[in-house]
Parts: structure tokens; sequence; C-alpha cells
């Protein structure tokens, strides 16, 4: 006997959904593959360069010995300013220098690595959500806006808005949210080789699964765009166009709304790094309105005692200069990677001195 399937009204609203989304591809096909285009260029140009090397500097630093040296920096912030546990200074210091997936990816490896619990990392992804420096100040900052100090601030305003959530957060978080039994530090190390390919793994997939999801929102919001006004909703949906929809049309407060929210198409791959750990997505949205609205503020506080000039340097012939993306970031992936190699190669040589001393 066959089985008899039941269908229910929502059933026949998603296919009839689907059915109306291919449809609209096909009689549009121009306006689609324009959208893939646009989104793969605006990924290659500004996301892929900007997150990359921060994706992997901060995978490699969470799980090698390095890390420790961020817990003991950023120790009285972490216990006194955000009332969490010393292992999450890490992950606040790398959310708030690599840009928005990697606080994600961060919390995801404490949480696989049972250093903190469910709440904790509910609580910590309320305000580990920012976009990191290399994206504001150079690809906003200086390709959008043709102002690198517009960039700069813009970061600030995002750096003060997510500490000021994380301090009001922590005053009213539970003292046994902070610190529970089963956060223990990590005992054992990967080795370097082993450390920076599995790094470099993960990052890949990551910024992988982000450009695919750049590109099917840039497919959305250029086939929105045929029968309504695109640039508000691309300001909602993908942080990149939305940035630069606002940096044409709109004010630096109005960067500042849109970089603070995200976008949704960044708030998915959160989701998607976070599947196996409890986090209410209605409180999370709830603080991503607070953030924006916050930073906005900020940016127009600061704004109303300095107005960044928006300028670009010419050159001889009538060519102009644009700061690339790939500098910026490549420069402080560089550093930070020679640092993180120096701390190893040190922990190791002390260790084989002391087994040496011991034979």
């Amino acid at each position: 006997m066959s089985a008899v399937v039941k269908l229910r009204a929502r059933d026949f609203v998603s296919g009839g959904l689907i059915l109306a989304a291919v449809i609209i591809m096909l009689v549009f096909s121009k306006n689609s593959a324009e959208g893939a285009k646009r989104g793969l260029v605006s990924a290659a140009e500004y996301l892929v360069p900007s997150l990359f090397p921060f994706m992997v500097v901060s995978s490699f630093t969470m799980k090698s010995r390095s890390s420790r040296v961020f817990r003991k920096a950023l120790y009285p912030v972490t216990k006194y300013l955000l009332r969490l546990p010393d292992c999450c200074g890490t992950a606040v210091f790398f959310s708030l220098a690599g840009g928005f997936p990697v606080g994600a990816r961060c919390v995801s490896l404490l949480k696989r690595q049972k250093q903190i619990s469910d709440k904790t990392a509910e609580r910590m992804m309320c305000y580990c959500v920012c976009p990191g420096p290399a994206f504001l100040i150079t690809a906003v900052g200086a390709l959008m806006l043709r102002s690198p100090v517009s960039g700069l601030i813009l970061y600030i305003s995002q750096v003060i808005s997510s500490l000021i959530i994380g301090a009001v957060t922590g005053a009213l978080c539970k003292k046994n949210d902070t610190v529970t039994k089963e956060e223990k530090s990590q005992t054992e190390y990967p080795g370097f080789c082993e450390n920076l390919i599995s790094s470099a793994s993960d990052a890949a997939y990551s910024v992988l699964e982000l450009v695919s999801l750049v590109v099917l929102f840039s497919v959305i919001t250029e086939l929105a765009g045929v029968f309504t006004h695109s640039g508000a909703l691309s300001m909602l949906l993908e942080v990149t166009s939305g940035c630069n929809y606002a940096a044409q049309h709109g004010s630096l407060s109005q960067v500042a709304l849109v970089s603070g929210f995200g976008g949704i198409c960044v708030h998915m791959q959160i989701f998607h790094i976070l599947k196996d750990i409890k986090i209410s997505r209605i409180r999370f949205f709830v603080f991503r309105i607070i953030n924006c609205v916050l930073s906005s503020l900020i940016t127009y506080i600061i704004c109303l005692f300095y107005s960044p000039v928006q300028a670009t340097a010419a050159l001889p012939g009538g060519a102009q200069y644009s700061m690339s993306a790939v500098s910026f970031a490549g420069s402080v992936s560089i550093v930070i990677m020679c640092i993180v190699f120096v701390l190893s190669v040190s922990s190791r040589t002390r260790l084989y001195g002391k087994l040496s001393i011991r034979r």
C-alpha cells in the first residue's frame, strides 16, 4: 500500500513561492545573471581579502598556546567589564578585529572545547558581531567613501557600541552564568603545521559559504529591483551592497546603521556556525537592532566634533589612487602570523630545553 501524503497549507505556500522564484529567474534571466556577477565581484573585492586572513589567524590562535597571551592581556576587560571567563578574551578580541563571522567562529570553538556554556555563548553573541577594521576602514572608508578617516570613525563607533552592550549584559547576567563548572582550559594543542592547515581549511570553507550567500542575496536584490526600489532592500539583506548604497546616497550615520546591523546574509551564516549552540534568534536580532542604532548615534556624535572630508588623491595623468583591500588585511595578518610563529617557536624551544636538562 502506498503511503498517503497529507499536504498542509504551508506546503502549498512554500511550493508556490519556489515555483514563482523559478519563473522569475527564467523570465528575468539577464537580471539574475547580473546580480550573480555583481555578488561575485563584491565578494572578491571586499569580503575575501578582508575576512580570510583574519579567519585563519583567529582559528589558529584559538587552538594554539598563543591564546594565553590574549587571555592575560585582556583579563581585566573580560573579568570586570564583560564578566566573562578569561578564556573568552581571545574571542572578544578577534570578534572586534576580524569581522562578522570571526566572532561566531571563535565562540563556536570555545563551546566545542567545552570552555563556555550555552548561556555564556548566547550572551557573547549579543556583542561579538562586529564589522572588522579591514572592512570598515579599507573597503567602506577608503574604497566606498574615499575617506579612510570615515572608516576609522565607523570602526570606533562599532567597538564602543559593542563594549557598551557587553558591559550592560555582563552587569545584568546572573553570577552562575559567568563561570560554570564545565568550563575548563584546553590542555592539548595541535602542532604548528597541523593547526595552520586546519585553520586555513576551516577559513576557506567559511569564506566559501559567505560568498555563496552574498551571490544569492545579490541575485535576490537584483530581481527585487525589477519590481521595487532595491536600495533599501540591499541595506537589509547584504551588508556590502547595503554599505555601498548608503555611502552613495546617505550620511555616515546611515552607513553606521547598515554596518551595525550586518544584514540577513551575515546572520544566516552566523546561525549556521552556531547550529550546535542554543541561541535565541529573537534576542540576537533585538541586540543587532540595538547595536546598529547605538553605533549610528555614536557616529553622529563624533561627526558633531569632527567631520571627515571625503577626498581622493590625484596622480599624474588623471589617475586616482585608492587603497587596496588586500594591502591592509594582508599586512596585518602577516604581522600577527609572525608574532604567533615566534611565540609558538619560543614555547617549543623552552619545552625542548627542559627535556634536554632532564635527560
